[in-house]
């Protein structure tokens, strides 16, 4: 996959979207500094998982890369396997990492889209 966070360089985050049924995460960012509305969309699809390294207001995105479902598993099972003990969420496959493996090679984790538009 391509680094789309160059073409959102300069850009800051207005909204991020992550729907679960499509697989997909939806960034929109905006233009700060010129007048008139600009606008960019970045669309990453077949999402098995993501995360995000920015700023601390979460305006910025340094980096937006693909990783291994499995490896960001392990980087963050801990975490994770504590959320669904304190109040569910995650579904069965953060228990260990046979499941997050299985669930993992069940996934069709390729393909992107981009699209900006200026307005």
């Amino acid at each position: 996959m391509a680094n789309k966070s160059d073409a959102l360089h300069d850009y800051h985050v207005t909204s991020v979207m992550a729907d679960a049924v499509e697989k997909a995460v939806v960034i929109r960012a905006a233009y700060p500094d010129r007048r008139g509305p600009e606008f960019a969309e970045a669309v990453y699809h077949g999402v098995a998982a993501y995360r995000f390294d920015g700023d601390a207001l979460g305006t910025i995105l340094f980096e937006i890369v693909e990783v291994d479902p499995v490896g960001l598993y392990l980087r963050y099972a801990g975490p994770m396997q504590k959320t669904v003990h304190q109040c569910g969420g995650h579904a069965p496959w953060t228990e260990t990492e046979q499941q997050a493996r299985h669930s993992s090679s069940n996934a069709n984790c390729v393909g992107s889209s981009y699209n900006q538009a200026s307005a």
